[in-house]
């Protein structure tokens, strides 16, 4: 028998297999809030949480087309969900400003997501930004 909490933590595998990994935006409105709260303080801001999520996967895809994000651990309790994970992909398109070099990069985060009701309503991300920038200057 799976707990609520194993259900939050494949909600968010969900997300993570078919938004991030696959580009399929479709799982974007059955599982985010339409009054989703986003804090990643390198998104850009949007008309709505929702827009800004998919277009910050959106730039990761075109500059890391075969990227590849791992979960590596997760953490759930109540209604709170620790996510760490990595990716890894190959440099072919711009990226915030950066030229393709071809260069292989890895990049180490972490979400840590509210849900309720099937749904994510509070999403928090932190992930090694200045790292990749470092590996593809």
């Amino acid at each position: 028998m799976s707990t609520q909490q194993d259900r939050n933590k494949q909600l968010i595998r969900q997300l993570i297999d078919n938004a991030l990994n696959r580009g399929n935006f479709k799982i974007v409105d059955e599982l985010l809030a339409h009054d989703l709260e986003e804090h990643d303080p390198h998104q850009a801001v949007m008309a709505t949480p929702r827009q800004a999520f998919t277009s910050a996967v959106n730039a990761f895809r075109i500059a890391f087309p075969d990227q590849n994000t791992v979960v590596d651990e997760q953490i759930a309790e109540h209604n709170l969900v620790a996510t760490r994970w990595h990716m890894t992909g190959t440099h072919k398109g711009t990226f915030m400003g950066a030229a393709p070099t071809g260069r292989r990069v890895e990049v180490t985060g972490i979400f840590f997501d509210r849900l309720e009701n099937g749904r994510i309503v509070e999403t928090w991300a932190n992930y090694d930004l200045f790292g990749l920038m470092q590996q593809i200057s």
